[in-house]
């Protein structure tokens, strides 16, 4: 793959015909600045994706392999995690004019194994899945509250295909006031022309650009955050006052049904977790009483 460096990104050409030097004389392809906290949005790697003689090929199973490790790594790492899938009722009450231009799309059921996240990236519990019945993992759907929620400044993504409902999430990320952080090498497309030529157009307007490890290292470089384990009693937990947004109020960030405090900012909830940042609630479900 043929790939111009910017700054941390790489931005495949291969797939671009013509002269792109105008791209570079007017200013487009500047390195978009990464920001924690981080999060991860999967898009649609699904059986029926996954499944050349239903939507998938190209490289879709590679990109899917790769994003083993690309999940994993943010589980590790604390990160807020979403999965999209396309899913329309059972009744085709919300077909629409993506099903007009591609009509397969309404076999997708919320119980056709089609529609079912790939085995290999299942959901785990506390990550979001979305479900949606058009291009982007935005449009219509609570994503962009949940990740709020959450404080995420940079979403990496990853997810098929490149050149439709990656792009579309992606393009509405960065207009809800995400930096998006596509993630090419966990990215497919039944066809590796329009995977390019898409990588490349992100590049230059919309996201940053580049391959599994230099993303990894790209955001090493930022504190690792806190994880967010359930809390086994929220209704009793003194970090539901805190602001939603843990930018103001008391130290903490509430996430649903889960709760982080910040004993560096606030030790009256410190004894809420052991010493280290990322243990786990000590709440006692059956007294609804935080240990001494």
């Amino acid at each position: 793959m043929s790939t111009t460096t910017t700054g941390a990104q790489r931005i495949p050409t291969e797939g671009v015909q013509g002269d792109i030097s105008a791209y570079a004389r007017q200013g487009f392809g500047t390195q978009l600045p990464l920001k924690a906290p981080f999060g991860l949005l999967i898009i649609d790697f699904v059986n029926g994706f996954a499944d050349p003689a239903v939507f998938g090929g190209g490289n879709i199973p590679d990109a899917i392999a790769q994003t083993r490790e690309l999940l994993a790594h943010a589980r590790a790492q604390g990160w807020p995690v979403a999965h999209s899938r396309i899913v329309f009722s059972d009744d085709d009450a919300d077909s629409n004019i993506f099903c007009l231009k591609v009509p397969g799309m309404l076999t997708l059921k919320e119980d056709s194994p089609n529609s079912a996240i790939v085995s290999e990236l299942a959901p785990a519990a506390g990550e979001y899945v979305v479900r949606k019945s058009t291009p982007s993992a935005f449009f219509g759907t609570m994503l962009a509250p949940w990740l709020a929620q959450r404080g995420v400044q940079t979403l990496l993504v990853a997810g098929c295909v490149t050149s439709g409902c990656v792009r579309a999430s992606v393009v509405d990320a960065m207009q809800a006031g995400f930096r998006p952080l596509v993630v090419s090498d966990c990215c497919g497309d039944r066809a590796i022309g329009p995977h390019e030529a898409n990588l490349f157009d992100m590049a230059q307007k919309y996201a940053a650009v580049m391959p599994m490890q230099d993303a990894f290292a790209a955001t090493a470089a930022r504190p690792r955050q806190a994880f967010r384990r359930p809390c086994a009693v929220p209704a009793a937990c003194p970090a539901l006052t805190a602001s939603r947004t843990g930018r103001s109020g008391p130290a903490a960030l509430v996430t649903g049904w889960a709760c982080a405090a910040r004993p560096d900012r606030d030790a009256a909830l410190a004894a809420h977790f052991p010493a280290r940042a990322d243990g786990p609630c000590r709440h006692d479900p059956a007294t609804a009483q935080i240990p001494a």
